[in-house]
């Protein structure tokens, strides 16, 4: 598949000493795109009880972002079958 079909999402992310964005575009070459920070407490707990995060909680930052990176995986998938791309 073309690189051009492929999004960059950090997840986890706001960790201590982690890597900074800048660096990390630089080293892959390419623009992160969507960023799902860490929470682990708010998926751990939904994780244990075996409900979807963005079910028990979603209102949570987490959450949150999990809802954007779908949205946006559903428009771009629109966006390319409106313009005869076949979806994958």
């Amino acid at each position: 598949m073309p690189p051009a079909r492929f999004r960059v999402i950090v997840s986890r992310f706001g960790l201590a000493n982690e890597l900074p964005v800048e660096d990390a575009e630089s080293a892959l070459g390419r623009k992160i795109t969507q960023f799902i920070p860490e929470d682990a407490k708010t998926v751990n707990a939904a994780t244990n009880v075996g409900i979807p995060v963005v079910l028990r909680s979603p209102s949570t930052k987490v959450a949150l972002a999990m809802i954007g990176v779908a949205r946006a995986c559903l428009e771009r998938r629109h966006a390319d079958t409106m313009h005869g791309v076949p979806a994958f």
